[in-house]
């Protein structure tokens, strides 16, 4: 298993160089992207490719300039099509293949401004210029194979653009991850720049979870888990569930909750669980959410949410009552209403059969001075639907008429819905006792609607 990570991140990083026996050669060379293999069967793309008799430099999309140890180097091409070819190569001396099919061995010298220099054996070890449009591809003399090779601790990591480098994961600096190849100094390069990493080991296969455990012992020993970086771990999660490696992802939230403080980091890691319906583990998250922060209303707002998903509504109601009774929790600050909690809360007690208790919550709601009336009216109508469910209508009228009193308008509605209801229950003495009551109050305008729901019932 492995992970992916974003592709749209900012990667900007640089190497150091490595100490060159001779001077650089100038920056202008070898343009246009090229793809170096090397001996242990890593690949580098890039373009400005310089080489000299101690090293070979490539400016690469993901690591910045990146310069190789030359006898590290199997050889370079234009195309993908290639790399069979060059990774199999045993011959002797260094080979020029052009794209016109002629073929120059001898002792390849360097790359430089464009072109490509080799001490010819066809011209008695004269030096011939090959232009870079013209090449084909080129192969270091080698009377071996390439093969893969590894360490215990390498992980074998695979950029976006395809590009494959071994070595051992070191760091995790200023927002970056840090490896040490074999060939070159140590590289960096950002969390949106690979797709991958494998177990240099077995190429094919991905750690059971190894690298997830591997990764965050390199992030630990950095000092990087809960410091200013501990966004990056939302990305992990993604990237991990992105591979279908469940188990790698939740060990990222695992290693993380002991000292990770930031509140946001556990609600994009639980979002990412939730959008891959693994909603046990993105309960986990935003349990830690809450932990982090007690008067943070997201908190609770997607902890009752991912409940309600996995039907656990009695622990459900019990977030949202905690959060009603937490004064510090301010719900006009996220453009949140009371009202709107409470509806959803009287949802799950309905849920739970507890008609009581979704009552109690729609009350509030019917006798608050500040709530709009829209709102007041639509938790009138879901309690006069509780009521009726437990047959209960007259005593919901007799306990709730000091609050429907309070508006004539919440008052005419509540009794045009008992109209409505008896009606549709045939129940018509009472449907006329509702109008009687409505002509009483002087509600004529309710009254009047009453008497064409009877109309165009027959009656």
């Amino acid at each position: 298993m492995g992970f992916a990570m974003n592709r749209t991140a900012h990667i900007w990083n640089g190497v150091a160089w490595i100490a060159l026996f001779i001077l650089l050669l100038p920056l202008r060379a070898f343009s246009g992207e090229l793809h170096v293999y090397l001996k242990n069967t890593d690949h580098i793309s890039g373009e400005e490719l310089r080489l000299d008799e101690s090293s070979l430099s490539i400016l690469t999309p993901h690591c910045g300039q990146v310069v190789i140890e030359r006898s590290a180097v199997k050889g370079i091409s234009r195309d993908l099509e290639r790399a069979e070819e060059i990774l199999g190569f045993t011959g002797e001396p260094d080979l020029i293949h052009n794209r016109n099919g002629d073929r120059l061995s001898g002792k390849l010298v360097q790359i430089k401004d464009d072109t490509v220099f080799i001490k010819a054996f066809f011209a008695g070890d004269g030096i011939i210029e090959v232009k870079v449009e013209q090449l084909d591809y080129l192969v270091f003399a080698s009377q071996q194979k390439a093969q893969p090779t590894s360490g215990p601790e390498d992980v074998r990591v695979i950029f976006t653009n395809g590009d494959v480098i071994s070595g051992k994961a070191v760091g995790f600096e200023a927002g970056r991850f840090v490896l040490d190849p074999p060939y070159s100094e140590k590289l960096r390069f950002g969390a949106g720049a690979f797709r991958s990493l494998h177990n240099a080991k077995h190429s094919r296969e991905f750690f059971e979870g190894g690298i997830a455990e591997a990764l965050m012992d390199v992030l630990e020993r950095s000092g990087q888990p809960g410091g200013n970086f501990s966004r990056v771990f939302p990305a992990l999660v993604k990237s991990f569930l992105k591979e279908g490696d469940e188990r790698g992802a939740q060990i990222v939230l695992r290693r993380i909750s002991p000292k990770v403080m930031d509140q946001y980091v556990f609600q994009m890691i639980g979002d990412e669980f939730l959008a891959n319906n693994m909603p046990d583990a993105a309960v986990r998250a935003y349990e830690k959410m809450l932990e982090k922060s007690s008067t943070y209303y997201y908190a609770y707002s997607k902890l009752f949410n991912a409940y309600v998903k996995m039907r656990r509504y009695s622990e459900a109601a019990a977030i949202y009552e905690r959060m009603l009774s937490n004064p510090t929790v301010r719900l006009s600050t996220y453009g949140m209403s009371v009202a709107k909690i409470r509806t959803d809360l009287s949802d799950v007690y309905i849920k739970l059969k507890e008609y009581g208790k979704a009552a109690d919550q729609l009350r509030h709601i019917i006798a608050s001075p500040t709530e709009k009336e829209d709102t007041r009216k639509n938790a009138l109508s879901k309690l006069i639907g509780i009521f009726k469910r437990l047959g209960k209508i007259e005593s919901l009228i007799e306990k709730y008429n000091a609050e429907l009193a309070e508006n004539e308008k919440l008052l005419g509605e509540s009794y045009l819905e008992m109209v409505r209801i008896y009606l549709d229950e045939g129940k018509i003495m009472k449907a006329k006792s509702y109008l009687q009551r409505l002509d009483e109050l002087g509600l004529a305008e309710y009254s009047e609607k009453g008497r064409q729901f009877m109309q165009e019932r027959g009656e």
